[in-house]
């Protein structure tokens, strides 16, 4: 994905981010009037984790690259909410992305975007299928934690898919 070029569509991948950043801003803000009281060890434990995997990114074969970021941040969404778990995946993918590696401002603000997003749209399918943010229930909340699971995937997966075709097209 090569946030950084000329967009092959321009018009819909404006539109795209205009949506994708809006999103996120609004899920924010309604987190930010619910969010719990942050548990300091937590967050910062839960930083230095997304930090290091931020850090070490694998090459995948067909191009692009991806973390191990989202193996902190399922078991931090579950216990701190999604909130919290997004503002730490932003600060981080920041100082990462944004200050040591000094890529693209507009990637580094999609991919911020982007998991924000899915943060809370893990939330959300956890929540529908009687997930509770704090308390993990195994095996009676298996489904919920599936559905947490492959939320955070879809979007996340769903969103680049949307930017590469609308970047570097098919």
């Amino acid at each position: 994905m090569n946030l950084s070029s000329s967009p092959r569509r321009p018009v819909l991948f404006r539109a795209y981010l205009v949506a994708v950043f809006a999103t996120a801003l609004a899920l924010s803000i309604s987190g930010w009037r619910v969010h719990p009281a942050p548990v300091w060890p937590l967050l910062l434990g839960g930083f230095g984790l997304l930090v290091l995997a931020e850090l070490s990114p694998v090459h995948l074969p067909g191009g692009g690259v991806m973390n191990a970021g989202t193996m902190v941040d399922l078991p931090l969404l579950l216990m701190i909410g999604p909130f919290w778990t997004a503002a730490l995946d932003v600060v981080a993918l920041l100082a990462v992305q944004g200050v040591l590696q000094r890529r693209p401002a507009l990637r580094v603000a999609h991919n911020g975007a982007i998991y924000v997003l899915g943060a809370f749209g893990a939330a959300r399918a956890y929540e529908l299928l009687g997930g509770r943010v704090g308390q993990v229930a195994f095996p009676e909340g298996a489904l919920a934690l599936t559905a947490c699971g492959l939320a955070f995937f879809l979007v996340n997966s769903a969103c680049v898919s949307v930017a590469i075709g609308l970047t570097d097209g098919p």
